[in-house]
């Protein structure tokens, strides 16, 4: 079974993330990312949790820590 693989645009598009928070969160090892360059279904449910925690007011803090456990 292949996984569905996306691309920063489209990862962009279906997160409502900016490219600059992608790239950032990809940089320091947060957001799982192939060496391709392309990202997984994991990469894009981890961002939309990102998303809803934001929208929850979760702090920075809060959601970084949720990230760095999430790639464990």
């Amino acid at each position: 079974m292949s996984t569905q693989r996306y691309s920063l645009s489209e990862l962009c598009t279906m997160s409502s993330q900016p490219i600059s928070k992608i790239r950032e969160l990809t940089k320091a090892g947060l957001l799982p990312c192939e060496q391709s360059g392309m990202y997984t279904q994991d990469a894009l449910l981890m961002l939309n949790r990102m998303s809803h925690m934001e929208r929850l007011g979760c702090s920075k803090e809060q959601i970084q820590k949720f990230l760095s456990k999430s790639i464990l």
